[in-house]
């Protein structure tokens, strides 16, 4: 996590959290909507989190929200494309679809 000396910025506080989201779901191999939305009630949950919600001038059901649902549909995904015994790679990637 990135700290600074003053109040999380949104897009700072939004990169952590979905980072500790992604470190979860891959270590824990799961990356259902379910699980997301648990985890982040999870992460949202946390002292520090908050502070850090409070301290960028939001509130805890504006991140869940602003989160919550992009989270979960990216996360089920990237599982569903990128997570078991045979990756299901459909899309070929070219320079100008990854910019």
């Amino acid at each position: 996590m990135i700290k600074t000396s003053g109040p999380a910025t949104k897009p700072i506080l939004y990169g952590n959290i979905q980072h500790t989201l992604l470190q979860s779901a891959l270590s824990e191999r799961t990356f259902s909507a379910e699980e997301t939305r648990r985890r982040l009630d999870e992460e949202l949950k946390k002292e520090s989190v908050k502070m850090d919600i409070w301290g960028a001038g939001m509130g805890i059901e504006d991140v869940r929200a602003d989160i919550g649902a992009r989270a979960e549909m990216g996360f089920q995904a990237f599982g569903d494309k990128w997570i078991g015994a045979v990756p299901n790679v459909s899309h070929k990637y070219t320079k100008s679809s990854m910019c």
